[in-house]
C-alpha cells in the first residue's frame, strides 16, 4: 500500500518508520527543512513509562481556581471566550471526574506499554548503540509525605517488573542527584525508576529515518507545504503540496495541533487544544544529574543529554506572546534557583516555546476519520515522545500490514 505520512515529529517519524516496517511503500511530508522541528524540537526528553496520570483528575479540579487566578507556579490557565477553548473546558472537567479518570488512565497505561514494546523491537533493528541512552532512570521528588504517598498511588508499579520502582527518603534521593543535599528546600522523599530515560528527541528522529528497516525506507519529502488531499469517489487517492502531487491509498495525519485547521472539511473537528510548555538547554556540568528528574511542585522536568541538559516544564494557555516570553525567563531562574549547579547557567540559554496538542481525556485520537482512507494519530499532549511508538503501533493496526 501507498501511504503519505503528513508530519515528521517525533509521531509521524515513528509512525512512518513503523508503516515502512510493516511492508508499505511510506513518503513522510514535512514543510519544514528537517525533523522535529516543532512541538518535538525542544521537549522535555524523557521517556516515562512508568508517570502516566492524566491530567484530569479530581485532584486538578480541586485545584482549577488556582490555575485559572495564577497562583500556582507551574500552570497559568488564561481566560479565553474561543468556544473551542470552552468546549474543550467543559469536556475537560467531565474527565475529572472519578470514573472518568480511571478509566483514561487504564488507557493511557496500556498504550505506555504498547510503546515501551514497540521501542524495544525498534532499538532491535537498528545499530547498537545508534540511540544513545543519556539519561538513565527517573526520579519523582515530593517535598511533603502527602505529595509522596500520592506519587506512590499513581505510579506503575507494575508486577511483572518491568517497572522497577523504588520509594526513597530524602538522603537517597540525594545520592541520585547530589545538589538537593545542598539546598535548603523541603524534600520528604520520592519514587525512582531505573527503567524509565531520557533520549535526545533530534537524534531519535534522524536516527529512524536513516535506518534501513528490512531494506526498506520511507521517502521524506522537506520544505513541502501541505495543501490538501485528493479524493476519488470519496476516498484519499492523493495528497497535493504546494509543489507536488503523492498518490497514495491511504494518509496519516501526524499534525498535532494543527490538525482540525489542515483538515478542514475533511474531519470532524477534534477535541485537540494547544497546551503552552517550555524549555530551555544548557551546557551541563559534573553536577547534572544522571538520572532524569521531575520536580512535581514546581511543574518542571530535567534530562540529561550528554553534554547538555534540558530543563521542559509549565502548562498554560491563552497567553500573550509577552506573557510566554517572560514565563521561559521564570522557567530559567527557577531551575537556577531550585537546582543550581546542574547547568552552565551563564551560558546562552537555547529557549524553546511549543505548544502541545492536548485532548481532555489526555489520550491521543487514533482513528480512521470520516474520509475513509485518511487516519488521525494526533493530540498526545505532552506525553508524544512517550506514546509514540505505540500510538504508531496502533496505526499499523488499523491499516494493515502490506
Amino acid at each position: 500500500m501507498k501511504i503519505c505520512v503528513l508530519g515528521a515529529g517525533v509521531v509521524g517519524v515513528t509512525t512512518a518508520y513503523m508503516l515502512t516496517r510493516a511492508g508499505h511503500d511510506v513518503v513522510l511530508i514535512e514543510q519544514a527543512s528537517g525533523p522535529a522541528t516543532g512541538t518535538s524540537k525542544a521537549n522535555g526528553a524523557q521517556l516515562s513509562y512508568s508517570y502516566v496520570e492524566p491530567f484530569a483528575s479530581p485532584a486538578t479540579a480541586r485545584k482549577l481556581t488556582n490555575y485559572l487566578l495564577g497562583t500556582d507556579p507551574g500552570i497559568k490557565l488564561g481566560l479565553s471566550l474561543k468556544p473551542s477553548y470552552l468546549a474543550w473546558g467543559v469536556r475537560f472537567l467531565r474527565n475529572c471526574r472519578r470514573a472518568e479518570y480511571e478509566k483514561n488512565f487504564q488507557n493511557r497505561e496500556a498504550l505506555a506499554e504498547l510503546s515501551r514494546s514497540s521501542l524495544d523491537e525498534i532499538e532491535a533493528e537498528i545499530p547498537n548503540g545508534a540511540i544513545p541512552r543519556t539519561g538513565k532512570g527517573k526520579l519523582v521528588i515530593a517535598e511533603d509525605e502527602k505529595t509522596l504517598n500520592g506519587l506512590i498511588a499513581s505510579a506503575r508499579f507494575s508486577p511483572d517488573g518491568l517497572n522497577e520502582l523504588q520509594v526513597l527518603n530524602k538522603l537517597e534521593c540525594a545520592e541520585l542527584a547530589p545538589t538537593l543535599g545542598r539546598t535548603d528546600r523541603e524534600i520528604f522523599g520520592g519514587v525512582y525508576c531505573e527503567t524509565d530515560e531520557a533520549l535526545d528527541t533530534q537524534i531519535y528522529c534522524s536516527t529512524l529515518l536513516s535506518a534501513n528497516v528490512r531494506n526498506r525506507k520511507p521517502v521524506v519529502k522537506y520544505d513541502e507545504r501541505f495543501e490538501t488531499i485528493e479524493l476519488t469517489d470519496g476516498r484519499v487517492s492523493a495528497v497535493l503540496t504546494h509543489e507536488n502531487s503523492y498518490p497514495c491509498d491511504a494518509v496519516i495525519a501526524c499534525l498535532g495541533g494543527e490538525t482540525n485547521k489542515a483538515l478542514n472539511g475533511f474531519i470532524k473537528p477534534l477535541p485537540i487544544y494547544p497546551v503552552q510548555g517550555y524549555s530551555i538547554t544548557l551546557p551541563a556540568t559534573a553536577e547534572a544529574p544522571v538520572c532524569s528528574i521531575t520536580d512535581l511542585k514546581h511543574k518542571f522536568v530535567i534530562a540529561n543529554l550528554g553534554d547538555a541538559v534540558r530543563i521542559a516544564g509549565f502548562m498554560d494557555t491563552n497567553l500573550s506572546p509577552q506573557r510566554s516570553k517572560a514565563r521561559a525567563e521564570e522557567l530559567l531562574e527557577t531551575a537556577r534557583r531550585l537546582w543550581p549547579g546542574i547547568a552552565d547557567y551563564n551560558a546562552e540559554p537555547n529557549f524553546w516555546i511549543g505548544q502541545r496538542p492536548m485532548t481532555p481525556e489526555g489520550l491521543p485520537v487514533i482513528k480512521e476519520s470520516r474520509t475513509p482512507g485518511l487516519y488521525i494519530n494526533a493530540g498526545h499532549g505532552s506525553m508524544g515522545y512517550t506514546f509514540a511508538a505505540g500510538s504508531a503501533a496502533r496505526v499499523v493496526e488499523l491499516v494493515g500490514r502490506a
